[in-house]
C-alpha cells in the first residue's frame, strides 16, 4: 500500500513540475506578444481577455477531470480523444483566421 503512494505523489510532482515549467515559459512571453500585437489604446483589453481564457480553464479543468473519474473507465479515457478533438478545431480555426488577416 505505500508503494502505491510513493508512486502517486511521484506522479503527482512531477504533472505540478511539468504545469510550473509550461507557467514559466508561456506567462512572461505571451505577455510581451499580446502588448506588441495589440493596439496601443486596447492592450489592457486584450491582456485581460488572454488571462481571462487561463482563469476559465482552472475552473472548468478540475470540473471535468471529477466528472470524468466519476464516470466508466471508458467514458474518461475516450475524454481525451475530446481535447484532442477540441485541439484540432482549435488549430483549424486560427489558421482560418491567420488567413483571413494575411489577405
Amino acid at each position: 500500500m505505500s508503494q502505491f503512494f510513493d508512486i502517486r505523489a511521484a506522479y503527482e510532482f512531477g504533472i505540478f513540475g511539468v504545469l510550473a515549467i509550461a507557467s514559466i515559459i508561456y506567462k512572461p512571453t505571451s505577455s510581451a506578444w499580446i502588448s506588441e500585437l495589440a493596439p496601443s489604446n486596447l492592450r489592457g483589453a486584450y491582456t485581460a481577455i488572454a488571462y481571462q481564457c487561463w482563469t476559465i480553464g482552472y475552473i472548468i479543468g478540475p470540473i471535468l477531470g471529477g466528472w470524468a473519474i466519476d464516470q466508466s473507465q471508458n467514458i474518461a479515457q475516450n475524454m481525451w480523444l475530446a481535447v484532442a478533438f477540441s485541439t484540432l478545431v482549435g488549430l483549424i480555426v486560427l489558421r482560418i483566421l491567420d488567413g483571413n488577416k494575411k489577405s
